[in-house]
């Protein structure tokens, strides 16, 4: 295997480590010729011909097979693979085209602990995976302390010997966990091994119409009601659907109403964020109702290169009610937002400047 010059994202070490591991042959390098650009769309480093310039990065050495595929499947900024030459010989190098200097600074601040992560996803799963941005915006949330009033405070060393191997990798990743834990005795327990479904996280939103006290549900077949076994897989549910790209959450809430049921959405309100069930699945939450003009919603919507087919249905809020009273909805997304609706709908509707005098079922 031939040298690789890496640059960008990649001459960071503490990317490169989570890519490649920590006992990499590497060292400083910088190739005559080239420098280092933002690529056009402003989203990656580019290497660029720029004669008497000089593009600095770090050399590995004699990396395997297996580390030259994580390389490659990194992409955004960079590596440059063929018969590179440091001392200015003829090479073979395909240059890209560049919009400006790459500013190491403005990467650190705006990019490069999502870096860290897409790096640490894609050692996971060995380079290969279409949902590695998904769970990579997962893990970078993660890293935010959520509140602790009541819970534990784990402490230094409360989980010891940590180990996660990934076993099966398409949309949604298995893997293996391995680990100990600190006991509430402050005994260490023994080892535990546990399997999970690593999805990434989601948004939900419940559209609302306060004018009229309308609510708009959607309807599709779901794969875990077909592989219970339910007599009827269709399924009564809040538009939702998972942060595959970097958006704020309200960017993609207002995006799934679109996609799912051809909504703008007005006002939103978050009315909590939670893991759908941790015991098994890494799925984090975020829920929204969404202030809605609901008269002329309706339809089926979804992207068809998802295979999305999804009915929307415009019921009162009292209708809504009732179908969670008789068991019709068992969604839990969809339970818990039309729960937090009757929990807040009157001074909802006071603070956006509505009255829903004559309209109170359901609270």
């Amino acid at each position: 295997m031939i040298d690789i010059f890496v640059y960008g994202p990649l001459a960071d070490p503490v990317v490169r480590a989570a890519l490649l591991g920590e006992a990499r042959r590497a060292s400083a390098a910088t190739l005559a010729d080239h420098s280092v650009q933002t690529s056009p769309d402003g989203e990656a480093a580019v290497l660029v011909s720029a004669p008497g310039d000089e593009a600095h990065g770090v050399l590995l050495v004699s990396p395997s097979d297996a580390d030259a595929a994580l390389v490659a499947a990194f992409g955004a900024g960079g590596a440059a693979w063929t018969d590179i030459h440091l001392d200015g010989a003829a090479r073979t190098l395909r240059a890209g085209r560049g919009a400006g200097p790459w500013s190491r600074d403005m990467w650190r601040s705006t990019q490069r602990d999502f870096d860290i992560a897409r790096a640490t996803e894609l050692a996971l799963s060995g380079g290969a995976g279409i949902g590695i941005p998904r769970r990579a915006i997962g893990r970078l949330a993660a890293g935010t302390p959520a509140p602790a009033g009541l819970r534990t405070d784990p402490g230094p060393n409360a989980i010891r010997d940590l180990e996660r191997e990934r076993v099966a990798e398409g949309f949604f990743a298995y893997d293996v966990l391995t680990y100990r834990h600190r006991r509430y005795d402050g005994s260490l327990s023994d080892t535990i091994r546990r399997e999970v479904f690593a999805t990434g996280d989601a948004v939900t939103v419940l559209p609302w119409d306060p004018a009229t006290d309308q609510v708009l549900l959607i309807e599709q077949v779901r794969a875990g009601t077909l592989a219970r076994g339910e007599a009827n897989p269709w399924s009564l549910e809040v538009i939702a659907g998972s942060l595959d790209r970097r958006e704020t959450l309200e960017e993609a809430a207002r995006r799934e109403a679109e996609e799912e049921a051809g909504l703008a959405l007005g006002r939103l309100v978050e009315i909590g964020a939670y893991y759908s069930s941790p015991g098994a699945l890494t799925e984090h939450v975020t829920g929204f109702i969404g202030e809605a003009t609901l008269a002329r919603a309706g339809g089926v919507h979804g992207l068809a290169s998802e295979g999305e087919d999804i009915r929307s249905l415009i019921l009162s809020f009292a209708e809504a009610m009732a179908a969670v009273d008789r068991g019709e909805i068992r969604n839990a997304p969809a339970l818990l937002s039309l729960y937090a609706l009757n929990r807040q709908r009157a001074a909802l509707a006071t603070r956006w400047g509505y009255a829903l005098a004559g309209r109170q079922g359901g609270d």
